[in-house]
């Protein structure tokens, strides 16, 4: 018999684990009685035992379940005494909207009096500018009389948030298809659409890409501009920290798309828009279907369990790299909130396919795939890498000469604290080749054992703590191409994660 209970509620569960305990004491109070016809009292005990441990079971199973049914109910929810964002701009619930990516980081960064301390030196330090004045002197206003379409859906997405400001609308020549959300200034949010998405795209796939624009304003994401961040901290904002930062501008991306959904309600035009901005192909002979779109991401997860051969032109993740998520990452996360209870709470209908708890935990997962996991790895392949990103991160630091204090002390919030202290000694006073040496031992194992794309993970959080202090000079960056070689990865790579690290929320 099975002590399996099947229940979708707490009170539900108890009550199936009252029935369950009936259903085994009255089995069991058969065998005994049967024993105690029989006289036979090895046997009384041998069943009066094995009742015992089948009530165990029950019991055990209970409390597992029980544990399940929490940690599901509790994984999405919001803490409503932690406030993550301004609920006077808009009139839905932020709180609940948002990525709990997203919103969890903004409260950790935000409760650190180091990184508030960096982040109020960045505005004192702001120099008065005229957003509204600059526009209207490098590209053309799009006033209702010029484009009364886009004012339509501008007009249709705030009455849809109830947004609690103007929107303007820029556009300048570009033939790439890119949208930007400027600082506000006097409760105007100034939207900045280049030629070529206003040229390319429907009705609907510009109000999502509107709409993506409109979040990260209601969401406060210009509040932390990562350049000028790492401007001002001067080496006193941790690897880790650094790390935390750029994975809070890619959850960023997953809250801002939700606002998008919104808007449009459309998630086909939202699919093509995805398709059309990372493939840059508008062709409507050919077509493009949502459901293949996500298996690609299932073919790059695939991909991440086994090494794949960098040279193979075919799986290339590199070029799908970025400080953004991927597409199909974000088009499945997009997915996953189209059919949660969250979506329809908040158009104000009933019902959904997953749960909150639910939906939060599969795109956790699938983000999952940036995120830099070995760094609570005990395995003895994690410690490998993580005295690879020591090793590493301490040859960058000395390439300069000197390496300071504060570097030593940074790098050492990367590994456990007796590894710390086991490879200090080791590295100190020795010079660059031979610290390239020690580096380049520790990237045999994760040659050995590390898929790919997770070795362009190790890279990007290199290349991350390396520019953690605002800037980054030419010798840093030759060893960067040095550890990047070890790792059988391109040193392009390392240019292009650079470039991200110094570009603006859009």
């Amino acid at each position: 018999m099975s002590a399996r209970l099947e229940s979708e509620t707490i009170d539900q569960l108890t009550d199936s684990l009252q029935e369950k305990m009936i259903e085994v004491q009255k089995e069991y109070n058969r065998k005994i009685k049967l024993a105690q016809l029989e006289g036979d009292l090895e046997k009384l005990k041998a069943v009066m035992k094995e009742m015992q441990e089948k009530l165990e079971e029950v019991t055990q199973q209970y409390q597992q379940t029980t544990l399940e049914l929490v940690e599901e109910k509790t994984a999405g929810l919001k803490h409503p005494e932690k406030k993550a964002y301004d609920d006077s701009l808009t009139e839905i619930n932020l709180e609940l909207l948002s990525y709990d990516g997203d919103r969890d980081i903004l409260i950790e960064m935000g409760e650190d009096p180091v990184f508030q301390q960096i982040l109020s030196e960045v505005f004192a330090h702001e120099h008065p500018y005229n957003t509204r004045k600059e526009l209207l002197k490098s590209s053309l206003r799009l006033s209702p009389k010029i484009a009364p379409h886009i004012h339509e859906m501008g007009e249709e997405c705030k009455r849809k948030l109830g947004l609690h400001a103007n929107v303007e609308f820029y556009v300048y020549q570009d033939t790439q298809f890119n949208a930007f959300c400027y600082p506000p200034k006097d409760d105007s949010v100034y939207i900045m659409l280049t030629s070529g998405i206003l040229e390319k795209f429907s009705n609907d796939e510009l109000q999502f890409v509107i709409g993506h624009e409109i979040g990260h304003y209601v969401l406060g994401h210009h509040r932390w501009p990562i350049g000028p961040i790492l401007d001002f901290s001067q080496g006193r904002l941790s690897p880790v920290q650094a790390m935390k930062l750029y994975s809070w501008k890619r959850n960023a991306e997953i809250s801002a798309d939700r606002i998008g959904y919104l808007c449009c309600e459309n998630f086909d035009a939202v699919s093509n828009a995805f398709f059309k901005l990372s493939s840059g192909v508008t062709d409507s002979s050919l077509e493009f279907k949502v459901s293949e779109y996500i298996d690609q991401f299932k073919e790059l997860k695939a991909e991440m369990l086994k090494d794949a051969d960098p040279d193979n032109e075919s799986y290339n993740p590199q070029d799908w790299y970025s400080s953004h998520p991927f597409s199909p990452m974000r088009i499945q996360a997009l997915e996953l909130f189209s059919r949660s209870e969250t979506f329809n709470q908040l158009v104000g209908k009933e019902g959904g396919e997953i749960t909150e708890g639910e939906m939060e935990k599969e795109i956790k997962s699938v983000m999952s795939l940036m995120e830099p996991n070995y760094m609570d790895d005990d395995s003895e392949v994690g410690h490998e890498i993580q005295k690879f990103l020591f090793c590493g991160g301490y040859t960058i630091a000395a390439s300069n000469g000197v390496v300071e204090e504060s570097e030593v002390q940074a790098l050492g919030s990367l590994v456990k604290a007796e590894m710390f202290t086991e490879l200090l000694p080791q590295v100190k006073d020795k010079s660059i080749p031979e610290l390239l040496q020690m580096t380049a031992q520790f990237a045999k194992t994760l040659n050995l054992h590390m898929a790919y794309i997770s070795k362009l993970n190790v890279i990007k959080d290199l290349a991350v703590i390396s520019y953690s202090d605002g800037s980054i000079d030419q010798e840093e960056v030759e060893v960067l191409y040095a550890i990047s070689h070890m790792l059988q990865i391109y040193p392009d790579f390392v240019d292009q994660v650079l470039h991200d690290a110094n570009q603006g929320m859009d």
